[in-house]
């Protein structure tokens, strides 16, 4: 049942990012239209962030998520004293305390939603955020948000990573 809202949410943050995608000479309304999805694009990907993390803890009551932090950062501690001895939820909790880390960004806009929109105003961050691709592995890749001069950009990234961790927790856990 929880994967099923893992994935649910994953595919809205999709719907909304198309519906984000810039058009010639965009005028105001244009603009609210993709920062507004955008924004909802964000608060998708925290919440399908949030329903795998119960998922990796072995939550199966949907019901019992509403009693959780509103932030990434407090439900990632949560879970990881609920389950110390969970490697994937060590992995998250060490992608959320790197300061460049990708979930770090996420983490930030998701606590001052104004920030995105220096990012469609085309000011990036000044460093590369760490991204991981394994259950046990943190490395430096192409998410660079120096050279992301848009949100689009920006959030796109957010969720390929967001998507490729998730994808690599389940196939460890399946094999476990």
């Amino acid at each position: 049942m929880i994967s099923t809202l893992v994935n649910q949410r994953l595919a809205f943050v999709r719907v909304q990012l198309r519906t984000a995608e810039p058009t010639p000479d965009p005028d105001i309304e244009q603009r609210l239209r993709q920062h507004a999805a955008l924004d909802a694009a964000i608060l998708q990907l925290h919440k399908a962030i949030v329903f795998f993390l119960a998922e990796l803890s072995g939550e199966s009551k949907p019901e019992k998520l509403l009693a959780l932090p509103e932030n990434i950062g407090s439900v990632i501690a949560y879970f990881c004293v609920a389950h110390p001895h969970s490697k994937e939820l060590q992995e998250w909790q060490k992608l959320s305390s790197q300061t460049d880390s990708w979930l770090s960004l996420l983490i930030s806009l998701e606590r001052d939603p104004q920030r995105l929109g220096s990012f469609l105003n085309g000011n990036a961050l000044s460093q590369p955020v760490q991204t991981s691709a394994t259950p046990s592995l943190i490395a430096s890749t192409s998410l660079d948000t120096r050279n992301n001069t848009d949100g689009l950009s920006m959030v796109k990234g957010l969720l390929s990573e967001a998507q490729s961790l998730i994808d690599a927790q389940r196939i460890h856990c399946a094999e476990e």
